[in-house]
């Protein structure tokens, strides 16, 4: 490793290290019909000492930050630090804006028990949709700019007609199809799951979609990895390349002139060629011009000399529309967050790390910087989970038979009823037991504006099967 190179490790390895960071810590626990949530917040700076060992140094979190936070919570916690910060306060369907971003928390109660409801996203940007749309306004521009400096090198060319087709259809079509695949790897969760390489795996498998919408759509052949790999190497680059790209011109452009085969394959290996011929095209467009004469203009305006602002590069606009296609963010500096969620019962479906003997769920995640312009989704922590009613069940079945999802689908069916229709269905319940009767009188339940219409399957069936199946498991 040259000096040069390790200076620059060392430098960048001091800015990250010391970067100013916001910790999060959200603890919650139901409480009645609603969520007990207490937020800690504190700021910290990785310092390295002279012996080389580095620590976590607590930094005073900025006024403005406290202010706004202590808005959105009815008490502020005292702290043996001055430097740590908590919050507490009870939240019932909506959470607080307070790391920033939407919560929601829902509990359905129903006489059998109750099912819950928690999900949130933190930060980042919650329309794909616009960064998506920006995307493809990018990968038109660049396809436009790239057909015409084409026509400037190759347009007399008999078959360049099928390479405009092949820029204006299939290449603008996949240079967005492969942009999107890169932007949802870029989006993987920085969840710090139990399974510590789902991550790894989830971001292979975009890159495993990627190489599979390009071995389909005929721009590579399996076989060719090995040269393509070997074609990175600088000194072998024109070498390896050049045939690739020729076989790839024939194969999918369907080119059959071997003299346009030639030129183009060798214009697109030769990196100082390439940007000589590209830099000249883009210095005779009119958008060019434009931003020409808008610089002369900045230097008549501001009086600076013309040796101190260097004109406009002819590839700027290219590099401009490349740079719309790629949302791949490196975040320095970015926040930490940590959620811990106490529940008496295991999830039904969660993405949080269940944690058994505490009866908690747990999120680690980073997050993007508050006063960033991300284009990453927002971190999203959800959980769905069920308490039975102990004492009610086992008075009618003798046992707790409705758990988990079952508990679930009965919440939600339990809910949709109208209140006509739960008197109902409560009276009924209120004469069940753990005996034979019961059970016919339960198969035989109908709503009352049902009962004119004995064919029609009734709504109470789903509640009933899930009964019936639940005491049905508990007596193999």
């Amino acid at each position: 490793m040259n000096k040069q190179m390790l200076a620059s490790l060392v430098l960048l390895t001091m800015v990250l290290c010391s970067c100013e960071e916001d910790e999060y810590r959200i603890e919650m626990r139901p409480c009645g019909e609603g969520l007990e949530r207490k937020l800690t917040v504190t700021r910290y700076e990785h310092v390295t000492g002279p012996d080389g060992v580095t620590e976590k140094v607590y930094k005073n979190v900025p006024e403005g930050t406290l202010a706004a936070i202590s808005k959105l919570y009815p008490k502020r916690l005292d702290t043996s630090n001055p430097k740590i910060h908590s919050f507490i306060g009870t939240f019932t369907e909506r959470m607080p804006n307070d790391v920033g971003g939407a919560g929601t928390y829902e509990c359905l109660q129903t006489p059998m028990g109750s099912a819950f409801l928690y999900v949130e996203r933190f930060r980042g940007n919650d329309q794909p949709g616009e960064t998506l749309q920006e995307t493809f306004r990018s990968a038109d521009r660049l396809t436009d700019m790239l057909i015409g400096w084409l026509k400037s090198e190759f347009g007399g060319y008999k078959e360049f007609p099928k390479l405009r087709r092949f820029m204006d259809q299939d290449f603008r079509n996949d240079i967005k199809n492969l942009s999107t695949y890169l932007w949802l790897g870029s989006n993987e969760s920085r969840h710090i799951w139990e399974d510590g390489d789902s991550q790894e795996k989830a971001q292979m498998e975009i890159a495993a979609r990627a190489f599979q919408c390009l071995v389909e759509r005929n721009y590579l052949a399996v076989d060719e990895l090995p040269l393509i790999m070997r074609a990175g190497e600088q000194e072998l680059y024109s070498k390896h390349l050049k045939p690739l790209i020729g076989k790839l011109l024939v194969r999918k452009v369907k080119l059959a002139d071997q003299n346009l085969i030639a030129e183009l394959s060798t214009l697109l290996t030769d990196p100082e060629q390439l940007a000589r011929s590209l830099r000249d095209y883009f210095a005779s467009t009119n958008e060019y011009k434009k931003r020409l004469k808008e610089h002369k203009k900045t230097i008549r305006e501001t009086e600076v000399s013309n040796s101190t602002l260097e004109p406009p590069d002819p590839l700027e606009s290219l590099e401009e529309a490349f740079r719309g296609l790629v949302h791949v963010e490196v975040s320095f500096g970015s926040d930490d967050l940590h959620v811990e969620l106490w529940t008496t019962q295991k999830p039904v479906a969660t993405n949080g790390k269940w944690e058994e003997q505490q009866k908690r769920l747990v999120w680690s995640t980073e997050l993007t910087s508050r006063d960033t312009d991300s284009t990453r989704l927002p971190e999203v922590c959800y959980a769905v989970w069920c308490e039975p009613n102990e004492e009610t069940q086992e008075k009618h079945f003798n046992d707790t038979v409705l758990l988990g999802e079952n508990l679930l689908k009965y919440c939600l069916w339990y809910k949709s009823l109208s209140e006509e229709e739960a008197a109902e269905w409560d009276s009924l319940v209120e004469t069940l037991g753990p005996d034979e009767d019961s059970f016919k009188r339960l198969e035989a339940f109908r709503f009352s504006d049902e009962r004119a219409k004995p064919a029609k399957p009734s709504y109470a069936q789903q509640a009933i099967e899930l009964i019936k199946d639940a005491l049905e498991r508990e007596q193999e």
